[in-house]
């Protein structure tokens, strides 16, 4: 799937690929410009403290590359989206500003204007 993923011309991962996914996987996707939704943590595999060690190493992959989202409603998972989710992007991101409007919004917003 990859292969092919590589070869379309704008594609994005959901859920940061919703299994425990190598992180060279994942910073290959972004190397090649694939958007990773960081959305709905209480559907992923990843519990808070492998997000807390992964997250950086994808930014620091693409930092354009990470995109988060709520999706709510969010109706099959553990936990729906709290404001611990956007607690932890804080965290992870040691409170870089710049970093935490990049994945918020910034990075959705530039992803969704280039499909225009």
């Amino acid at each position: 799937m990859i292969a092919l993923m590589l070869r379309l011309p704008r594609v994005s991962v959901d859920h940061l690929g919703m299994t425990i996914t190598p992180v060279s996987t994942l910073q290959r996707l972004l190397a090649h410009g694939i958007a990773i939704r960081v959305t709905e943590f209480g559907r992923i595999e990843y519990n808070r403290d492998q997000l807390t060690a992964l997250l950086p190493q994808l930014y620091k992959e693409n930092p354009e590359g990470l995109l988060f989202g709520t999706d709510l409603p969010a109706t099959r998972v553990r936990y729906r989206f709290s404001r611990a989710d956007l607690q932890l992007i804080a965290t992870v991101f040691d409170h870089d500003q710049a970093a935490i409007n990049r994945v918020l919004w910034k990075n959705g917003q530039l992803w969704y204007q280039q499909l225009k």
